[in-house]
């Protein structure tokens, strides 16, 4: 008897048909004072925890790259600005950069997979 496999977003279910569907998550520690590029793009969405030691941009990388609906969730425990910045001449909601500069406030957005992100 022959069996037809299943991928979803290019995974394979394992032997019991359970497949892992959850995010990783990355904490970005205090010690982070510059600049921070986001390069991860595996499964569905990233989350991250930002806990920096001063002001900073974080540089998403290309909707293009990362595939429609893809998904990434920032959030700010720290006090300081962190200013999300896409790739090149892409724009989150027709912004060129978006700002999270509130304790606690986290930001989700999703890319269109060729150009533009969108704040959800």
């Amino acid at each position: 008897m022959a069996y037809n496999k299943i991928t979803i977003d290019g995974k394979t279910p394992n032997s019991t048909g359970e497949i892992s569907l959850s995010p990783n998550v990355t904490e970005v520690s205090s010690s982070q004072n510059t600049d921070y590029l986001i390069s991860s793009y595996t499964g569905i969405e990233e989350v991250f925890i930002f806990d920096v030691g001063a002001s900073i941009n974080i540089n998403l990388p290309s909707a293009a790259t990362v595939g429609e609906g893809y998904k990434y969730q920032l959030k700010n425990i720290s006090t300081y600005t962190l200013t999300i910045d896409p790739n090149s001449t892409q724009k989150i909601d027709g912004s060129e950069t978006v700002d999270i500069n509130t304790q606690y406030a986290s930001l989700t957005i999703v890319s269109n997979g060729t150009d533009k992100w969108f704040i959800v």
